[in-house]
């Protein structure tokens, strides 16, 4: 009798243990070797809810070798991860086994693996921190990944030189941080991302080496049509492919500043048509084939600096007629190299009051400041120079106050070397 209490009691206690899902793993762990993947479930049976983070990989350094972990067959029980999901350095073909992976309250950072597809995570819905996908060359989308809706924090795409696009994503509808997309060598577009509709922090996509690189088959933002929102800064440079903006057609606000840099086949901001609102600066440079600002003309409020220098082919200021007033300090052109075929200012019309300091700099073909016509105030300075087609102050008869200096002096640029208008006012 004592025998068969004591075996009922085993079973019970086995019965529980397979039942009921465990939480484990505070402290998080880490799998080097494919025979500590393998060995999981019997290490850890019925461990499906781990709290801290999980490691799958080897560490970065001088010493770094990738291991022989080519499957995670082993982890199929896992249902949810409380920290960090970090796979780097592994012969990986794809993340099968982890297939019932639901949610990630951490970061899932990828980095150097063997990867062709992300195939395995597939009912992942939510990830409570970022997104970091970085040197994983054999992925050309992100097939695998079709149930998640949101991310809590930051989504960086850093060097995946085979990427094409974001098929995968289709279901994101919001990134609760910054975005990253730089050194992606074969990205054509943003296609698969129209369900996102905004970005609470920053968004950068290009730059220079230092930044990630380049996107260099980059023509268009096609895929972001759903995009509404842009929380933070928007940065675009250094992509030498686009030539429009097309698929940010919806946005309407960004928060932070709106730079564009160093495009050179970008010849129109047509898609920027429905933006009414920018919380930082405005700063269009180095863009030599834009010939103006038009539709922009919906920008009613910049909230910070306005700077539109170094575009050789703008011939016109015409898109800002929506700015009655500015919060900040205006470039227009710099000494040495401004917009070099700006012959005048129409397009700033309607503005009337300028808060900090207002420059006109080498912009070699401008003959007159028409389009200044109805500035009354300037809270500092204003400085004209290397403007050596310039030879009047037509257009800012409605100036009353200038807060700082007064500088005019308008023959080629060369240090140390200055030559005023012939027709001069006086500071008010």
């Amino acid at each position: 009798m004592k025998t068969l209490i004591f075996l009922a009691i085993i079973l019970m206690i086995c019965f529980q243990t397979e039942v009921f899902p465990q939480s484990c793993l505070p402290e998080g762990i880490t799998f080097t070797t494919q025979a500590q993947v393998d060995s999981f479930p019997v290490n850890y049976p019925n461990c499906t809810e781990i709290e801290g983070f999980v490691f799958i990989g080897s560490y970065p350094g001088a010493r770094r070798t990738e291991t022989d972990i080519i499957n995670l067959y082993g982890l199929n029980g896992i249902t949810s991860i409380g920290g960090d999901l970090t796979i780097q350095f592994n012969p990986l073909n794809d993340l099968v086994g982890l297939e019932n992976l639901t949610s990630l309250g951490g970061e899932l950072f990828i980095n150097g693996n063997g990867l062709t597809s992300v195939t395995g995570l597939n009912n992942l819905t939510d990830i409570g921190g970022g997104i970091s996908i970085l040197y994983s060359d054999g992925l050309i989308d992100f097939t695998g990944l079709e149930s998640l809706i949101s991310v809590g924090s930051y989504f960086q795409l850093y060097r995946n030189h085979n990427l094409v696009n974001f098929q995968g994503l289709n279901n994101l509808e919001a990134v609760g941080g910054g975005c990253r997309i730089s050194g992606n060598l074969s990205l054509v577009n943003f296609s698969c991302l129209e369900s996102l509709s905004h970005i609470d922090g920053h968004v950068g996509v290009g730059g220079y080496y230092y930044y990630g690189g380049n996107n260099p088959s980059l023509i268009s933002f096609q895929g972001l049509d759903g995009l509404i929102r842009v929380g933070g800064d928007f940065h675009i440079w250094a992509n030498g492919a686009i030539e429009s903006l097309t698929g940010l057609n919806s946005l309407t606000t960004i928060g932070g500043n709106l730079v564009i840099e160093s495009e050179g086949n970008l010849s129109t901001l047509a898609a920027l048509g429905n933006l009414d609102s920018l919380g930082g600066d405005l700063s269009i440079t180095y863009n030599n084939s834009l010939a103006s600002l038009s539709w922009l003309g919906n920008v009613s409020y910049i909230g910070g600096d306005v700077s539109i220098c170094y575009n050789t082919s703008m011939v016109s200021l015409t898109g800002l007629e929506g700015i009655n007033t500015l919060e900040g300090n205006v470039a227009i052109g710099d000494r040495g190299s401004g917009n070099t075929s700006l012959v005048n200012l129409e397009g700033l019309g309607n503005l009337s009051s300028i808060a900090g300091e207002l420059k006109i700099c080498g912009n070699s073909s401008l003959i007159n400041l028409e389009g200044l016509h109805a500035l009354s105030y300037i809270g500092g300075s204003l400085v004209i120079d290397d403007c050596a087609s310039l030879d009047n102050l037509t257009g800012m008869e409605s100036l009353l106050f200038i807060g700082g200096d007064l500088s005019v002096g308008c023959t080629p640029y060369e240090p140390g070397k200055r030559k005023s208008l012939p027709h001069q006012f006086d500071r008010t």
